[in-house]
C-alpha cells in the first residue's frame, strides 16, 4: 500500500481546514491514516507540518502555557503580538510547574520566561 509523504498529507489537511472542513473530522481522517500505515509515533511531526503550513499562510495556532488561568488583558496582548496574522487562535494550557511567568510557542517559534526555565537556566 503507497503511504502519502507527510508534507503532502499536511497540505492536503491545511487546505481543507482554511476551507472550512471539520477539524474535528479531519483530525479522525488523519488518526485513521496514521493507525492504518502505522504512523502514530509520528502524529507530532504530522501536527506541526499542518500548525507550520496554516502559519505560511497567516493562521497561527499559539500554545501559551501559565501556571495559572490568563486574563482578558493578557490574552488580547498575545493575540495583538500577532497582528499581521489573519487569524490567531490561543491554546492556552495551565501548568502549575511553571511556577510564573509565561511560555508562549508557536510552530516555530518559542518565547519562554517562566521562573521554572529561569531556575534551570540558574541551574545550568
Amino acid at each position: 500500500m503507497l503511504k502519502t509523504s507527510r508534507r503532502t498529507v499536511a497540505k492536503v489537511i491545511a487546505d481543507q481546514l482554511l476551507n472550512g472542513a471539520s477539524s474535528e473530522k479531519l483530525m479522525q481522517q488523519l488518526a485513521g491514516y496514521l493507525v492504518k500505515h502505522g504512523l502514530t509515533k509520528q502524529s507530532d511531526l504530522y501536527l506541526r507540518d499542518i500548525e507550520s503550513l496554516l502559519a505560511t499562510r497567516g493562521h497561527s495556532i499559539v500554545d501559551v502555557t501559565t501556571a495559572r488561568e490568563l486574563s482578558d488583558s493578557l490574552r488580547k496582548q498575545i493575540t495583538k503580538a500577532f497582528a499581521g496574522q489573519q487569524s490567531v487562535v490561543l491554546r492556552e494550557h495551565i501548568d502549575e510547574s511553571v511556577i510564573g511567568g509565561i511560555r508562549i510557542q508557536t510552530s516555530d517559534k518559542l518565547f519562554d520566561a517562566t521562573v521554572s526555565e529561569k531556575l534551570r537556566q540558574l541551574r545550568a
